[in-house]
């Protein structure tokens, strides 16, 4: 079976960057992100389960980090 995990991938990318679906107002996913940073050292991978968008693990990566995300 031919493997067209790339085209998955970028599927779900672009459907995460159109439709931001956070059920928590905006002002705490800043607060999130914050707590998270000062708490933590920077990931090398987030594994995220419930990510919805993932808009809070996308902040949370840096270039080099692996993102797994599953809602």
């Amino acid at each position: 079976m031919p493997s067209d995990n790339g085209q998955i991938r970028e599927f779900w990318r672009s459907r995460a960057a159109a439709q931001p679906t956070r059920w928590t107002p905006g002002g705490l996913l800043s607060y999130e992100v914050a707590y998270l940073q000062a708490a933590t050292p920077a990931p090398e991978a987030i594994l995220d389960l419930g990510s919805g968008a993932g808009e809070l693990s996308r902040a949370l990566c840096t270039p080099a980090t692996k993102l797994d995300a599953v809602d």
